[in-house]
Parts: structure tokens; sequence; C-alpha cells
């Protein structure tokens, strides 16, 4: 198990130059990361690839999404193309999300949420959204994490003793 914190990933730029992500990890088949959104944007397109996003801290977000409009709360989850066309609005000001990004074809990996006294079992990255979270291992030990850190290679069972993670397997 290896926890990585929020503050120790190296921003680097979207693809079409318009904002920041922070990769949390990346393996054949996958990559998870955060991005900033601190104003109104298009996303990037990546063709080929299946998304996840989720609202991970702050207030809600709009995401059109080839003309239709999702309404992206706090510690929701979005599924979408990344050939579609994308435009992100924020209504309630900034917010942090976290990304989940799987070429098609690729095994199955998905983003799920878990929270209070929720089991997650076996899964290759665990992420704190919404604010702290504390897991427990099943001898009872915990993880405390800030809100985007993250628990990678988490093998074993963890119980959700405070906050909400995301989880992703």
């Amino acid at each position: 198990m290896i926890v990585q914190r929020v503050s120790h990933r190296a921003g680097v730029p979207w693809r079409n130059g318009l904002g920041v992500q922070y990769e949390i990890a990346a393996e054949t088949g996958w990559r998870l990361s955060t991005a900033d959104l601190t104003t109104d944007v298009q996303f990037s397109v990546f063709a080929g690839v299946s998304r996840e996003f989720c609202v991970a801290h702050g207030g809600a977000v709009i995401l059109t999404i080839d003309g239709e409009t999702h309404r992206c709360e706090l510690e929701s989850i979005t599924v979408f193309d990344g050939a579609a066309d994308v435009y992100c609005a924020l209504p309630s000001g900034s917010a942090k999300a976290l990304n989940l990004m799987v070429p098609h074809g690729e095994a199955p990996v998905h983003l799920s949420v878990f929270r209070l006294g929720e089991v997650i079992e076996q899964h290759d990255a665990i992420v704190a959204i919404g604010g702290p979270a504390l897991l427990r291992n099943e001898s009872g030990d915990g993880v405390e994490l800030d809100v985007l850190d993250a628990v990678l290679s988490a093998s074993g069972v963890f119980t959700v003793a405070q906050g909400v993670v995301a989880a992703m397997r």
C-alpha cells in the first residue's frame, strides 16, 4: 500500500492547453487523475477512450456533453465517451474533479463511491473526495487522507471510518 499525497503531484497541461491535470496513477489500460476546475472550459477530446468524471470537491459542475446538459453534484460520477464535445460550466465557483480514462477494448475499470461504514475490497486506487477521510484496514490500523489524497495498490479490505472516498477497480 502506498499513500500518495495530493501535494506531491506535479501538474501537467491538458491536451488542449486549457487546464491542468495531476496524475495519480496510470497503467496499461487506464489513467486516473485529478483536475482543478477554476473557470468554465472546453474539455480535451480523447477519441477511443471512455471517461468517468467525479466532482471530488467544491460545488456542482454542469457538463454539456454533445449538446446534452448534465448537472454533476459533489461525489457523483458521470460517464461519457472521450470523443464527445464536452463543455464544463461552474455555476457555484471552482471545483476539483477526479477523472478515469480507459481505452475502448480494455478490461473494464470503473469508479465507485464509498461512504461511512462501507467496505472496500481489492481496489487499485482509493481517493478521498468531498473532504478528509479515514480508512481502516482489517487490523484496525487507520490511514488518514486529506481531500484528493490517494491510497494505491490497495489490496486487502478497508472500511470507510470517516468521510467519503472514490475507489477504482
